[in-house]
């Protein structure tokens, strides 16, 4: 009876490493389809928007980092007009992008940064698409929008 019950935990034992390995290769698969998404989705559409600001005479920044990309909009003077920075997600095989927003209220002339939700895919896959992560900016954008003075 003692060999019984050590068998037992043996095998939840031998389980939870095997399910720990595959928990792992399953994290490393979803972090390489972040970076592909980062690279193939977020950068185009960020290089896309800074050509086009740029051309407006707008101050462009955008920075890529291991799980996000941002992109900053100020005006000629350097006031900052918006901010967003895109962390990208993989779960259960999908990408999610959750949306960062700071910008500088035009009433009272404070920073804010806002939190939430998530830049909607229009796809059947349900994964933003570079024109999904544009339109969320221009919207954004539009809502933040100082007028120059």
């Amino acid at each position: 009876m003692t060999s019984d019950w050590k068998a037992e935990l043996d095998d939840m034992f031998q389980n939870d490493e095997k399910q720990k390995k595959n928990d792992i290769a399953e994290r490393a698969l979803e972090e390489k389809k972040v970076v592909e998404y980062i690279e193939t989705v977020l950068v185009p559409a960020c290089d896309e928007l800074k050509a086009y600001f740029e051309d407006k005479g707008k101050r462009v920044s955008s920075t890529k980092g291991t799980s996000s990309v941002t992109i900053s909009v100020s005006n000629n003077n350097g006031m900052l007009e918006l901010s967003v920075q895109y962390k990208a997600s993989a779960r259960l095989g999908k990408i999610s992008v959750y949306p960062e927003n700071t910008f500088l209220d035009k009433k009272d002339g404070k920073r804010y940064t806002t939190h939430g939700g998530t830049v909607e895919g229009k796809t059947d896959s349900g994964v933003p698409t570079k024109d999904d992560v544009i339109a969320n900016f221009v919207r954004e954008y539009k809502q933040t929008y100082t007028y120059p003075s």
